[in-house]
């Protein structure tokens, strides 16, 4: 790293990545996470999901999920990051992850809805 070079968070962990991408939920289905697949083959990438991260982040004195835990509650959820070497590799691990939802019936949305609002 140069002095003109930004540090980077992913350059801390992984030396040599120094892409994001996210991993969202899918934009039209709300409901529980069955499975996230990744690729057999991910070299020069690393996925950092809820495992590596499960507690909530503090915002504004408020605790925030970083990632999705077994329920998708909103379209675009963030499930995990893609951390690598270049954003073409990414985008092609980020296209070859299969992401399985058990869709949520529309009584069971509104009790997802009240349970996040009373949190």
């Amino acid at each position: 790293m140069t002095r003109s070079e930004p540090p980077f968070f992913s350059a801390a962990l992984f030396p040599g990545f120094r892409h994001v991408m996210f991993v969202t939920a899918p934009a039209d289905v709300l409901g529980r996470i069955k499975s996230v697949t990744l690729p057999e083959k991910m070299e020069g990438v690393v996925y950092i999901g809820r495992e590596s991260c499960p507690r909530p982040i503090r915002l504004f004195e408020k605790e925030i999920e970083v990632f999705a835990g077994e329920e998708i509650t909103f379209p675009g959820q963030p499930l995990g990051l893609l951390v690598g070497e270049s954003p073409e590799i990414l985008e092609k691990i980020q296209n070859e992850i299969s992401i399985e939802v058990l869709k949520a019936e529309e009584t069971d949305l509104k009790k997802l809805v009240y349970y996040r609002r009373i949190k």
